[in-house]
C-alpha cells in the first residue's frame, strides 16, 4: 500500500482519507487529509480521535454524521467545536444532561431538534424540547 499511496494525487488522498479504516489512518497520519477524514469518515471512534487529537479538525468533525462518538468524548471536547452555528454531530447525540451543561454554547431550536428526532429518541427529544421552551 505504501507504494500505491505514494502515487496518489492530493485529491485522491482527500478521497481515500474519507474512507480509510483506523489502521490505515494511523499508518498515514502525517499524509492524509485530516479535514476530509474528520468530515466524512465513518470509522472514527473516541479512542482513535483521542490518540490523534493533535490532528483532529473539530469544525469538520462537528459536521460528520457518519461516525459514532460518546457523550463523554463530545462533552470533553465541547469547547473545541465551532459554536458560531449549530453543530450537527452534537445535536445528533444531544442528551438532556449535555444540553443543561452547555446550553449557553449549543445552538439548537425546536425545528432543528426535530430533524434529529430519530437519533435523539422520543423521551430525550420531549425533555429537551421542554427545556428549549423555558
Amino acid at each position: 500500500m505504501d507504494e500505491q499511496f505514494d502515487k496518489y494525487s492530493k485529491q485522491q488522498i482527500s478521497l481515500i482519507s474519507a474512507i480509510l479504516e483506523p489502521h490505515w489512518l494511523n499508518r498515514y497520519k502525517d499524509r492524509i487529509d485530516w479535514k476530509a477524514a474528520c468530515l466524512y469518515n465513518k470509522h472514527l471512534t473516541d479512542e482513535f480521535l483521542t490518540e490523534h487529537i493533535e490532528f483532529v479538525d473539530f469544525e469538520c468533525l462537528g459536521n460528520n454524521l457518519s461516525c459514532v462518538l460518546s457523550e463523554e468524548f463530545i462533552e470533553k471536547h465541547m469547547n473545541q467545536f465551532n459554536h458560531d452555528k449549530p453543530v450537527p454531530l452534537i445535536i445528533r447525540f444531544l442528551t438532556v444532561q449535555m444540553y443543561l451543561n452547555h446550553k449557553d454554547k449549543i445552538k439548537v431550536n425546536s425545528e432543528l431538534l426535530f430533524q434529529y428526532y430519530n437519533s435523539i429518541g422520543a423521551p430525550e427529544y420531549k425533555q429537551i424540547l421542554d427545556l428549549l421552551d423555558e
